[in-house]
């Protein structure tokens, strides 16, 4: 049976096309959250779209890593795709669910500076990172190496 109009599909689907009998699935990378969506929503920042069908995301990005718009998985490691997780800076750190390498502070959604007298390493998850600074180095907000005094 044929439409003149696309389909009100389901949300985890969509249908752009005019004269279609079925809605498509959302691709990996992609939600659809609303009913009758003529196109999937890339998945936001921050989270992962790791399956086919999704109304939302499915993963929170892993602390330690930020996941830009459209991350398929939550494995930092795999090199089939470049849409994964990436470690953040060193001098700095991620909480879950970051999306953006870029610091703005107290935006939990953003990285942050490492704290002052701690020293962070890259996909560092905490202000205290990697831990405290050794004595006889100095270690400002955002150390990623101690320096010594």
């Amino acid at each position: 049976e044929y439409t003149f109009e696309p389909l009100p599909c389901e949300p985890g689907t969509f249908n752009l096309m005019i004269g279609q009998a079925e809605c498509s699935v959302c691709p990996v990378g992609y939600m659809c959250p609303s009913y009758g969506l003529r196109d999937p929503v890339i998945c936001p920042p921050g989270m992962v779209c790791s399956r086919k069908g999704l109304a939302s995301p499915n993963i929170r990005c892993p602390a330690g890593f930020y996941c830009p718009t459209g991350t398929q998985t939550s494995d930092p490691f795999r090199n089939d795709t470049t849409l994964r997780p990436y470690a953040c800076t060193p001098g700095t750190y991620c909480l879950a669910g970051t999306g953006s390498n870029e610091v703005i502070e107290g935006e939990v959604s953003h990285a942050q500076f490492c704290a002052k007298g701690f020293f962070c390493e890259a996909a560092s998850v905490s202000a205290k990172g990697s831990g405290p600074c050794p004595p006889g180095f100095i270690c400002e907000k955002g150390t990623a190496n101690p320096r010594p005094t």
